[in-house]
């Protein structure tokens, strides 16, 4: 899988401009980067069930996935050693504002997810050991140490 990074500005822009349903999409696709990135989905449900909660409880059930996400991230980052941000209690202010008035503040708690993300990505890619140049091969004999005999 190859993590994506976003431009917080197309996240706010897409979202406003399709009317929210860009967040469907947007919403699937992170849920694919943490499972690839973490092991385990957000909420520990498939997207599609998260999705058919969110449809069912008239949007009540969005809040607690941007939690579980701003918690999953925040987790990450602890275990990766990355400055970790715990995002839940503003996404979930942004979402419960959000629901109540029109829902841009929604849109916001997923910009600032997607910042997150990208933070990930970003640490992901610095870590990420180099491949070898084409041409340049690897013996068994270059992993190990130097024989002491030899």
């Amino acid at each position: 899988m190859i993590l994506e990074k976003r431009s917080v500005a197309t996240v706010i822009v897409l979202s406003l401009v399709t009317c929210g349903f860009y967040l469907l999409y947007w919403y699937y696709k992170v849920y694919q980067e943490l499972t690839f990135l973490t092991g385990k989905s957000p909420t520990d449900n498939d997207y599609g069930l998260d999705l058919l909660l969110v449809i069912v409880t008239c949007g009540i059930w969005g809040i607690y996935v941007d939690y579980k996400i701003s918690l999953h991230i925040y987790a990450y980052q602890q275990k990766q050693g990355i400055f970790a941000q715990d995002s839940s209690m503003v996404a979930v202010v942004l979402d419960v504002v959000g629901y109540l008035t029109g829902y841009f503040t929604g849109i916001v708690s997923s910009a600032i997810h997607q910042d997150l993300i990208n933070g990930l990505i970003d640490h992901a890619l610095s870590t990420a050991t180099p491949a070898p140049r084409p041409g340049q091969e690897t013996r068994p004999s270059d992993q190990s140490p130097p024989s002491p005999w030899q």
